[in-house]
């Protein structure tokens, strides 16, 4: 079965205006000014990529599927369920934090730092370090403790799917 993907532009076009809303939250004033300052900075990080990066390689290294989507989709929801709980654990009187040991399957380095980053994007989780096929996580958390490797697991196996190309 052949992939089916999106033509390089539109792709990169695509890109470029998530990363432009990106910027517009992180600053959080939505004007027509800062849209277009975004917008400027989107293809300028696409460009300065191209150049550092790829080597001329640039239209045919962007490419968006379906289960990138799904796979962003998924990492918002974990995102916000992830804040929801921290702020209960934040002005409880009974907060801790505890260090998780989560053994992971992937093989590549650029994998484990895609899931690493993905954890470390959840409100209340660090990724303190990556030794072989073990991450070490920070959590908040109660002193109870909270399992967080069902959550892990799920990202994972979306990434696992993003790197044979194929939707979970």
């Amino acid at each position: 079965m052949r992939k089916r993907r999106l033509p390089a532009f539109i792709s990169l076009f695509i890109i470029t205006c998530i990363l432009t809303v990106i910027y517009v939250a992180l600053t959080e004033r939505l004007s027509l000014e800062n849209v277009a300052v975004g917008f400027v900075i989107a293809v300028i990080a696409l460009y300065l990529t191209q150049k550092l990066f790829l080597g001329g390689g640039f239209l045919g290294a962007y490419t968006l599927g379906g289960y990138y989507v799904v796979y962003l989709g998924y990492l918002f929801y974990t995102i916000l369920k992830s804040a929801a709980v921290s702020v209960g654990y934040i002005f409880s009187k009974d907060a801790a934090v505890s260090l998780v040991r989560y053994d992971t399957a992937l093989q590549s380095d650029n994998l484990k730092g895609m899931l690493a980053n993905a954890i470390t994007l959840s409100p209340g989780t660090v990724t303190a370090d990556i030794k072989g096929g073990v991450i070490e996580v920070m959590k908040l958390c109660k002193s109870s403790g909270q399992d967080l490797t069902a959550d892990f697991a799920r990202i994972e196996n979306m990434i696992k799917h993003m790197d044979k190309g194929k939707a979970p």
